[in-house]
């Protein structure tokens, strides 16, 4: 995939981290080495971002650093790597699992 950026430079390539992401949120430190970790993975293999596909947090705590970590991944990466994130699609879904205003803002 990183080869085919040498043929078309404006192609973006991320990495998708698909799993339960309690344990990465459930506080500031574990967030922080989750980040570092994957700054120094994109850094290292030239990629564009991270896209966050975590369908289904359950707990409220999960839900709160879930939204912590997308608004402190956005604070160390600045502009220069993207952040997407994959969320369940069905509107009482969402409302129950994801602070969007929060991840968004």
């Amino acid at each position: 995939m990183i080869k085919l950026k040498e043929k078309n430079p404006s192609l973006k390539v991320l990495i998708s981290v698909n799993a339960n992401m309690s344990p990465v949120v459930k506080n500031h430190t574990t967030r922080k080495q989750f980040i570092k970790s994957v700054a120094s993975f994109l850094q290292q293999y030239n990629m564009d971002g991270i896209d966050l596909d975590w369908e289904f947090p359950e707990s409220s705590e999960d839900r709160r650093g879930f939204a912590i970590l997308c608004h402190e991944m956005r604070e160390n990466f600045q502009s220069n790597y993207l952040l997407t994130v994959a969320v369940a699609s069905p509107e009482p879904i969402i409302l129950m699992a994801y602070m969007i205003p929060e991840m968004a803002g």
